[in-house]
C-alpha cells in the first residue's frame, strides 16, 4: 500500500470526530479545507431533523462562499431553493464558485423564477470554466425543455478549442446514438457482405465486389431486405471507418487502437441500406469485410440480398426514391439524437420545383434552411444572435437576409412538413442548416444543383 503525500504541504492527522457531533458542530465543519470532512458533515446534516432552520441561520452569518454553495446543497437535498443567495455566487469574483453554482441550476431549474435568464449571463461569463459548466447544464436541461438549446447559440467558443468540441457534444444530448458494443468471438464467415456500390472520390457510383482491395479509400453501399424488424450484429473490424444503417450512424472508428466494432442494431422491416465510409488515417489499410449476423453469431438465412449489379441498381433506385432521393420529392429527416440531416446531400436539377418533406422524429426543435453557398456561418451566427430576440420562435431563427434562399418552420419533435421548393437556377453546391441556435455548427448538408 502506497501514500502518496505532498512534501511542501503537512500531513493531516487531526481528524474532527463526525460521529456525535451536533448540528452547530457539523455546520463550523461546512467550513474545514478539508473536502472529505465537508463531505461526511453534509451527509449527517442531511438526516439532521430541523436542519432547514438551522442551516438558514447559521447561512446569515456566513461571508465565505463557499459555506454559502455547501449550505445550498444541503438545503437543496431537503426540496428548499434559495434564488437569492444563488444569485449572489452566480456574481461571484471566483470563476470556480460561479460554475460551481451554475452546475447547481442543473438540478433547481424546475423551481427558479426565469432560469433561462440567469443561464444566458453565464452563457457569456469572461471564463471557459464557467462557459463548460453552462453548456454541460443545457445539455441536460434541453431534454425536457427545447429553450434551453438556444443557449448554445449564445456560448463564446472562439477563444479556446476544446469548448468548441464540448459544445458540439452537448447537441447529441444525453441518449448515446450507439448501441452497446458487444464482444465477438468468431463471425459466421457467411455473413460477410461482399457485393457493394462503390463511389471514390471523383467517380461514379459501380459495382464493387470486396475483397480487401488495399490502399483503396471512399464509400460502399449494401442491401439486405428484411421480413421484419429484428436484432441484428453489425461489425467491421477497420481503424478510420464510419457505418451507417438507414443513415444512421452507428460505428465510427477513427483510432489507430480501436479497430474491431461488434454492435447490436435495428433492422426494420423491408429494404434496408448499410454505408461504409473508409477514410485515409495512420495504419488504415483499404476497405475492409463487414459482417451482418443474429445477436447469436450465426447467419441470418432470412434476409435477401443483392449479389448482382443489376440486382443492387435496382434495389438502390428503389431505395433512393422512398427516401427522397429521386427528382420528384425530396425526403430528409433530422436524425434523432444525433444533430444530423438524412440524408445529407441530394441532388436537384436548376430550376425545376420539387415537393420537401421534412420529418422530425427527434426530441429536439429542427428547421431546414438553404442559404447561398459559403454563407453558413454567417447565417448561423445571426441565427444564434436571434436567441436575445423576444421574437425569434415566431421568425423560426430565420435570420432577415438575402442569402437565405429558402427555409422551413420550426418543426417540434415527432412533426413534420410539407412544403414547395423551386431550385435555384445557378448550377452549384448550395448548404442546407439547422438554424435553430447552435445546431447549424453541426447539422448541415449540401444541395446540388446540376
Amino acid at each position: 500500500i502506497w501514500r502518496v503525500v505532498h512534501k511542501g504541504k503537512p500531513v493531516v492527522r487531526d481528524w474532527p470526530r463526525i460521529e456525535g457531533a451536533g448540528t452547530v458542530q457539523l455546520l463550523e465543519l461546512l467550513k474545514h479545507p478539508q473536502d472529505l470532512i465537508r463531505d461526511h458533515a453534509r451527509r449527517k446534516l442531511r438526516h439532521t431533523p430541523g436542519v432547514v432552520g438551522a442551516l438558514d441561520a447559521w447561512i446569515k452569518g456566513q461571508k465565505d462562499e463557499q459555506s454559502i454553495l455547501e449550505g445550498l446543497w444541503i438545503l437543496h437535498d431537503q426540496g428548499e431553493i434559495r434564488q437569492g443567495l444563488l444569485e449572489k455566487l452566480l456574481a461571484s469574483p471566483d470563476h470556480m464558485m460561479r460554475a460551481a453554482a451554475t452546475y447547481l441550476i442543473r438540478f433547481q431549474a424546475g423551481g427558479l423564477k426565469m432560469p433561462v435568464t440567469l443561464l444566458k449571463k453565464m452563457a457569456r461569463d469572461q471564463h471557459p470554466r464557467v462557459r463548460a459548466e453552462l453548456i454541460h447544464t443545457v445539455s441536460y436541461l434541453q431534454q425536457d425543455d427545447p429553450a434551453y438549446a438556444s443557449l448554445l447559440g449564445q456560448v463564446d467558443v472562439s477563444d479556446d478549442g476544446g469548448l468548441k468540441t464540448i459544445l458540439a457534444d452537448a447537441g447529441y444530448g444525453i441518449n448515446s446514438g450507439k448501441g452497446p458494443e458487444i464482444p465477438v468471438l468468431q463471425k459466421p464467415e457467411e455473413s460477410k457482405l461482399t457485393h457493394w456500390l462503390l463511389r471514390e472520390e471523383g467517380k461514379g457510383e459501380r459495382h464493387f465486389i470486396l475483397g480487401g482491395k488495399a490502399g483503396s479509400f471512399g464509400t460502399m453501399r449494401c442491401f439486405v431486405r428484411s421480413p421484419g424488424k429484428k436484432r441484428a450484429m453489425l461489425s467491421v473490424r477497420h481503424s478510420y471507418v464510419k457505418v451507417f444503417l438507414n443513415g444512421v450512424p452507428v460505428i465510427a472508428s477513427a483510432n489507430w487502437w480501436s479497430s474491431d466494432w461488434n454492435v447490436q442494431v435495428e433492422l426494420q422491416e423491408g429494404i434496408n441500406q448499410i454505408e461504409a465510409r473508409y477514410v485515409k488515417g495512420r495504419g488504415a489499410g483499404g476497405y475492409a469485410p463487414v459482417y451482418l449476423f443474429s445477436p447469436l453469431g450465426a447467419e441470418m438465412k432470412d434476409l435477401d440480398r443483392f449479389e448482382t449489379e443489376a440486382s443492387l441498381s435496382k434495389v438502390a433506385g428503389e431505395y433512393d426514391k422512398k427516401h427522397g432521393l429521386d427528382e420528384a420529392a425530396i425526403r430528409i429527416t433530422a436524425v434523432p439524437n444525433q444533430l444530423a440531416f438524412f440524408p445529407n446531400e441530394f441532388r436537384i436539377k436548376a430550376g425545376s420545383k420539387v415537393r420537401v418533406f421534412f420529418n422530425n422524429p427527434d426530441l429536439q426543435i429542427h428547421n431546414l434552411v438553404i442559404v447561398k453557398p459559403g454563407s453558413e456561418q454567417e447565417i448561423g451566427l445571426l441565427a444564434d444572435r436571434m436567441a436575445q430576440d423576444a421574437d425569434a420562435m415566431q421568425r423560426s431563427f430565420v435570420p432577415d437576409s438575402d442569402k437565405v434562399l429558402w427555409s422551413t418552420p420550426l418543426v417540434n419533435g415527432g412533426k413534420k412538413v410539407e412544403l414547395e421548393l423551386i431550385a435555384p437556377g445557378q448550377p452549384g453546391n448550395y448548404p442546407f442548416i439547422c438554424t435553430f441556435p447552435g445546431h447549424w455548427r453541426v447539422m448541415k448538408g449540401i444541395m446540388v444543383v446540376y
